[in-house]
């Protein structure tokens, strides 16, 4: 069991520690952020780097926040 959870730890660290933020300074009022200009897309993220967007079969392009709620996206959960 101890061999386990070692081994968990070890594997699953450097995923969490992947971009190097924390989520309370990722939310920035008028920032930019990434956005899949799929038609069905309904999120913006905070990186380009968000796997939120690791099934994004479009474009990934950069806009403003305000730009993003302008055409009805709301902050990821994952990143936000």
């Amino acid at each position: 069991m101890k061999y386990l959870l070692g081994t968990f730890i070890i594997l699953a660290l450097p995923c969490l520690m992947a971009t190097g933020e924390t989520n309370e300074h990722r939310y920035e009022a008028g920032g930019s952020v990434y956005v899949c200009q799929s038609p069905g897309a309904k999120r913006f993220h905070c990186a380009r780097s968000c796997r939120g967007l690791n099934n994004c079969k479009h474009t990934i392009t950069q806009v403003s926040q305000a730009k993003a709620e302008g055409i009805g996206l709301t902050p990821c959960k994952m990143c936000y």
